[in-house]
């Protein structure tokens, strides 16, 4: 066994290369740096798409049992890293549908890969889902006796498209990554809103979210998907962000592109301390001077949710109370705690004993945190004050 840093570029560029680590960006520079061309010499997994004849015969072989009919299988899409599509939630389900780098996304979406990824919905056998984490798990229906073709037919109209394929971020919060991800990728993240910008199917969908995993107003290839002149104006946006570089010259922007307009703020702390410990190269400051400007854009009505995300951790779950009182404080209509999940930053001895706030099933609240929430259950708030597991 041969390390790939004592391999000369000649060698490398012999074979083939499929990366499988969650740290692609890092591997691609390093691959690039040796001369070798993305998809010509290497690529990331999700370019290895699955087998429909392989999938299929899984979805028959296995056995069915009661669970929930998704129908976010038939009416959401998912444009992940690299142009991955995913539909339901990307990252609890173990099957790439396609990539828009090499398919449209209309060739994707009724694609036998998708067909057969619905199938293993109407037929409970749910062969490519991560089912403990998913949010309709208790909404258990009975195992379907008769089931046909209609029955895994998609969506002629998306009911929501989620942009997630631009990480690049201004901030490196110790969750995710250790350094600031720029601009290195910025070609394929254009290349790729090209793609969505030609697509009939996503440009005429009900609402779109972005984004997950990087920045909304920091990628270049959310700008010019969402934001450029090319960019047409969308029904609904959902816009997450942690509101580092908002200002009124990008609020213009959003609401030339969006007729209706709902912000999620990402804010993992309510003190500063917390806060600028947690997402690092951010200023609590300039966060709560762009709150306000929110908070105001909401009482004129100019949007039409104003949602607080925190992330729940050990270093800051003690300050979940106060949250609620700065959402109160702002006029938010919600207040959303969301759990710590492990994307591989932490070993798993470290994210159970020094991360997250549940025991070791992942379910279970440690004592400290139940008692968190029940203090805000039991008091007085205005925000809508959701908790992202079960209680």
């Amino acid at each position: 066994v041969r390390h790939p840093s004592s391999l000369s570029a000649a060698e490398l560029k012999s074979v083939f290369i499929i990366v499988t680590t969650a740290f692609y960006d890092d591997i691609k520079r390093q691959l690039e740096e040796q001369g070798l061309i993305e998809f010509e010499h290497f690529a990331f997994w999700t370019f290895v798409v699955a087998r429909p004849s392989h999938m299929l015969k899984k979805v028959i072989r296995t056995n069915p049992r009661p669970g929930p009919e998704c129908r976010y299988a038939f009416s959401r899409l998912i444009v992940a890293v690299q142009g991955v599509f995913c539909c339901v939630c990307s990252p609890f389900i173990t099957l790439p549908l396609g990539n828009i780098l090499v398919q449209s996304c209309e060739e994707i979406w009724r694609s036998a890969v998708a067909k057969i990824f619905r199938l293993s919905i109407v037929n409970h056998t749910y062969c490519f889902c991560r089912l403990p984490f998913c949010n309709e798990r208790d909404k258990e229906k009975p195992v379907r006796q008769q089931y046909g073709t209609a029955d895994i037919a998609p969506a002629e109209v998306l009911q929501t498209v989620e942009f997630a394929f631009d990480c690049t971020c201004n901030l490196r919060c110790e969750s995710c990554r250790d350094r600031a991800m720029h601009g290195n990728a910025g070609k394929i993240h254009e290349k790729i809103a090209d793609s969505l910008l030609a697509s009939p199917l996503v440009n005429a969908a009900e609402s779109c979210q972005c984004c997950g995993g990087g920045e909304v107003f920091f990628g270049k290839g959310f700008e010019k998907l969402l934001f450029s002149d090319q960019a047409p104006v969308r029904r609904e946006g959902v816009i997450l962000t942690n509101l580092q570089l908002f200002s009124e010259e990008k609020w213009r922007k959003v609401r030339e592109h969006f007729r209706r307009i709902r912000f999620l703020v990402s804010m993992d702390g309510a003190t500063p301390e917390t806060y600028e410990r947690i997402r690092r190269g951010a200023s609590f400051a300039v966060l709560m001077k762009n709150l306000r400007l929110v908070s105001a854009l909401r009482q004129a009505r100019e949007i039409e949710t104003f949602t607080l995300n925190m992330v729940v951790q050990r270093k800051n779950f003690g300050e979940m109370p106060e949250m609620v009182k700065i959402a109160d404080s702002l006029g938010a209509d919600a207040m959303n705690f969301v759990k710590i999940m492990n994307w591989g930053t932490y070993s798993d001895r470290q994210y159970h004993d020094e991360i997250s706030m549940f025991e070791s099933d992942d379910e279970t609240m440690m004592p400290e945190l139940r008692e968190a929430v029940h203090a805000i259950l039991n008091s007085k708030h205005k925000a809508s004050v959701a908790f992202a597991w079960q209680l």
